[in-house]
């Protein structure tokens, strides 16, 4: 299990209700980098492919002249399924980049999330990540980090909490006071 510091309390959406696009402009660039190059090297070898067998129609026309109808549309149906295949190529690769990529951003919006929490002072861990989605271990390094803050946050408070007791005789209001605003302060980091 990794580790994990908490257990997901939600269910899941199922795989109609979720949204694969979270991060549009990466996953689609992503994914269109990788259609572009495959397309391209599927287009040269398709097109080396289709005039070779123009050339062997040419060359059998040459032999046999009743046979040049029958192998002309056979050149047509390998035509027409070269752009098939190219089409559900695209398709396929475009499905597979987009699913790919959800595996990436969702997160990397998860993570951007916890820091934006450590960095304005809310020591909260992370939530946990889908089984298939990538950077688990930065996951649980970051909640690392976050339980090791919270427990200096504790023992701060713990420190607090004596250095009141002792003072408490003696204190003036004001310092009281500040003691009080400090815990509070500490508290919020641990229990936002």
């Amino acid at each position: 299990m990794r580790g994990r510091i908490m257990q997901q309390s939600s269910r899941r959406p199922n795989i109609f209700q979720r949204k694969y696009l979270i991060n549009k402009g990466f996953q689609l660039r992503y994914t269109a980098i990788v259609v572009l190059v495959c397309s391209i090297v599927y287009l040269i070898l398709g097109y080396y492919f289709y005039t070779t067998s123009l050339d062997n129609t040419d060359l059998l026309a040459v032999r046999s002249f009743e046979l040049k109808g029958v192998v002309e549309a056979e050149d047509n149906f390998t035509l027409l399924a070269l752009l098939i295949a190219f089409v559900v190529q695209v398709g396929s690769l475009f499905v597979l980049g987009t699913l790919l990529t959800h595996r990436i951003v969702g997160p990397t919006f998860v993570i951007a999330r916890a820091l934006d929490n450590l960095s304005t002072g809310r020591y909260q861990f992370m939530r946990p990540l889908r089984k298939k989605d990538e950077f688990h271990e930065f996951i649980d390094r970051i909640n690392t980090v976050v339980r090791i803050l919270r427990e200096g946050v504790s023992e701060d408070l713990k420190v607090l909490e004596q250095v009141e007791a002792a003072i408490e005789p003696t204190a003036s209001a004001e310092l009281r006071e500040l003691l009080s605003r400090t815990k509070e302060q500490k508290n919020r980091l641990i229990n936002p």
